[in-house]
């Protein structure tokens, strides 16, 4: 199943590089889907909905956060 959804905003919680706020609510079990262009691109990930604060918002992570972490991990490895 797939969905469109536009970006509505940027979200910087705790690190540089910020999280979308698409605004097309994710369906219960969607986190860790991919977030592709229509060009099948995946630039980032779903890790969460936007509920109960705003239900039609899902949040996305750019792969570019996930790279960087498993490279820190290999790297301590």
């Amino acid at each position: 199943m797939t969905f469109r959804a536009h970006v509505a905003a940027y979200s910087w919680p705790d690190h540089t590089t910020p999280d979308l706020v698409l605004d097309h609510g994710a369906l219960l079990g969607f986190s860790g889907s991919p977030v592709f262009l229509a060009n099948g691109k995946v630039i980032a990930i779903l890790v969460m909905d936007g509920k109960p604060g705003a239900p039609e918002t899902s949040i996305a992570r750019p792969v570019s956060v996930f790279r960087e972490m498993i490279e820190e991990r290999a790297q301590k490895e």
